[in-house]
């Protein structure tokens, strides 16, 4: 990398065009086998028709094994016809298809070829055992070789003759160092054969295995296999690995899929847990703040995210349980962000049943509570839909998932306001020990999980608690301004209707002006009168709430503590907004008051 100089490392430079497979030293296909040792990053490992071995990053290499391939003589021909004669020099048969250093013991290889063996050496590659499962048809391409976490004579075997007109799958499974195999294909239709299987690194008997048209998952280490199918494509799997809690899937033409969390099947394999309301417990979860320009990514319609050097198209829209759903056209889509809940619930729950999901700190405080949708949600008006937005808990029947953004609950909300909207989503949690708690009628339960910071802030816990202290009283704030507003808004819709009512009576009504004018200049004073569809087209002064929430942008903006200046505008913000409802509350005990004695005199009743 520093000279910019590449040296080719060729196990057998040999020339060989023009000649017959049967004539060549050593037998290297298009692609064959390269990895390092589990035990000894100093040693790597490549197969041609043999096994090989460098100390000294490709400078000599040591074959350590004999031809571990039938070599069957009709096979070693040259490709193609007169016309295209093994025009590549990489169409060869009889070569190592698949090989691995037992992860459990150094020395112990075992090695498969495409033309339907299997070799294992316990010694090194001092010798050689050929452990070819009896069952296995000739000639069948042994595609992967995966080994069990936990047993070190275990060992898993796909293989494929696709190409000889069978497509049957061919999975087995050995316990012994090949003494006896088993072969495990219940559940996999007859005629959709399989690349590969990979065993689960943390939860013995967990198996993913990918075919021609898909994948499959096992519970119970092979006896029976069934269709994983979610969102996943009709498409060949051709290869698999699980990376700590995920599993990549490579297709042949559907691109790279993640299969996000594989917390809830491990789980599944583990607990002896019985019955149709079970939650799982979430995985360790990772705190990673959102970019800068989060807050302008279009929630409803076509969007775009742009990256430094990328642009991605998506279209975006809210689910029923209130979350934004993104559809990418021409990208991918990564992991969310957040504490993925799952959760199962029983066929026969009523709409009318409660579903609550409470998250608590380490201290036993509680973060945030979510509740179902309500039943009675699609009657609701505008106005009172502007007010509780969700995000809701999903609550269908089987299993559920939910994403928990790691936030506080957000400011108190003014129906109609599109100002103020970054503190419409709470401050992140600090990094810790919390508890998940369920609630599904009259049943509880509840499971721990970790949330760690992200691991390339190096923060002092001290920073992000003043960050987060400041981010919360900055929502207080913003919640008793709104409040404030909303308790306003009710008293002036009262005095309107008084000021009509009484129209004739010239004392009442002046007063009611009086007052309504008090009111309307506090009111543009903590908020924007009146409602908006959105706010960036809008040439306004930013009102007290707006103000006040746009500092959330600037603390919230690293993990880092709050600077002073920052701290300091929020707290002239404050004492602003606390100025205006100091007014709203005196307007309350004297105007109102004075004008309630005024409507006694007519013998109505007086503004609450």
């Amino acid at each position: 990398m520093t000279s910019g100089q590449i040296q080719l490392i060729n196990v057998w430079p040999q020339s060989t065009s023009g000649m017959s497979p049967a004539d060549f030293k050593y037998r290297f296909p298009w692609t064959y086998p390269i990895l390092f040792s589990p035990h000894d990053p100093g040693i790597l490992y490549t197969c041609g028709n043999v096994a090989f071995r460098t100390t000294d990053e490709g400078h000599s290499w040591e074959a350590f094994s004999p031809d571990l391939t039938a070599a069957d003589a009709s096979t070693l021909l040259a490709s193609g016809g007169p016309i295209t004669l093994d025009t590549s020099g990489a169409e060869h048969y009889a070569t190592i298809s698949a090989f691995i250093e037992s992860p459990h013991e150094s020395g112990v290889f075992w090695a498969g070829s495409d033309d339907g063996l299997v070799h294992i050496s316990r010694d090194n590659g001092v010798s050689w055992q050929n452990v070819t499962p009896p069952g296995l048809p000739e000639q069948t391409f042994i595609c992967t070789l995966e080994p069990a976490p936990d047993e070190p004579g275990k060992l898993y075997l796909a293989g494929i003759r696709h190409k000889l007109d069978d497509p049957a799958p061919y999975l087995y499974v050995t316990e012994n160092y090949g003494i006896s195999w088993r072969k495990i294909i219940d559940g996999i239709p007859s005629d959709d054969y399989t690349r590969v299987i990979r065993s689960d690194p943390e939860q013995p008997g967990l198996l993913y295995a990918g075919t021609e048209l898909g994948l499959y998952v096992s519970f119970d280490d092979g006896v029976q296999w069934q269709r994983w199918r979610a969102n996943f494509p009709v498409t060949p799997v051709f290869d698999l690995l699980v990376q700590n809690s995920d599993l990549v899937i490579a297709t042949h033409g559907r691109s790279l899929w993640i299969a996000d969390d594989l917390t809830p099947l491990r789980q599944l394999v583990s607990s002896e847990a019985e019955g149709s309301i079970r939650l799982f417990a979430p995985r360790t979860t990772y705190r990673v703040l959102p970019d800068l320009t989060a807050d302008w990514t279009t929630t409803e319609g076509r969007g775009y995210s742009i990256g430094i050097t990328t642009a991605a198209n998506f279209l975006a829209k809210r689910t029923e349980t209130g979350q934004v759903e993104r559809t990418f056209l021409d990208t991918g889509e990564g992991a969310d962000r957040g504490a993925i809940v799952y959760y199962a619930l029983p066929s026969d729950m009523s709409s009318d049943t409660d579903l609550r999901m409470e998250f608590v700190d380490a201290q036993g405080e509680l973060v945030r509570t979510l509740h179902r949708r309500p039943a009675s949600y699609d009657e609701w008006d505008d106005k009172r839909k502007s007010l509780d937005t969700g995000p809701w808990l999903p609550a269908k029947p089987g299993v559920n998932r939910f994403v928990w953004d790691l936030r506080y609950e957000g400011a108190t909300r003014v129906a109609g306001n599109k100002t103020a909207s970054e503190a419409l989503a709470g401050p992140f949690v600090l990094p810790g020990r919390y508890t998940v708690r369920l609630f599904v009628g009259q049943d509880q339960m509840s499971a721990g999980f970790d949330v760690v910071n992200d691991k390339r802030a190096n923060t002092d816990l001290g920073d992000l608690k003043a960050q987060l202290s400041l981010l919360l009283r900055i929502r207080d704030k913003i919640s008793d301004a709104h409040a404030g507003v909303n308790k306003l808004r009710e008293i002036r819709t009262q005095v309107e209707g008084w000021q009509k009512r009484m129209q004739d009576h010239r004392e009442i009504s002046e007063a009611a002006d009086a007052v309504l004018d008090k009111l309307a200049a506090i009111e543009d004073e903590l908020i924007l009168p009146g409602e908006q569809k959105n706010v960036y087209s809008l040439i306004q002064r930013d009102r007290l709430n707006a103000a006040l929430a746009s500092v959330i942008s600037v603390v919230a903006s690293a993990d880092a503590a709050p600077t002073v200046q920052s701290a300091a505008l929020a707290h002239e913000y404050a004492a602003a907004i606390d100025e205006q409802l100091s007014a709203l509350n005196e307007l309350s005990v004297t105007d109102i008051t004075a004008l309630n004695s005024l409507i006694k005199e007519t013998g109505a009743p007086p503004i609450q």
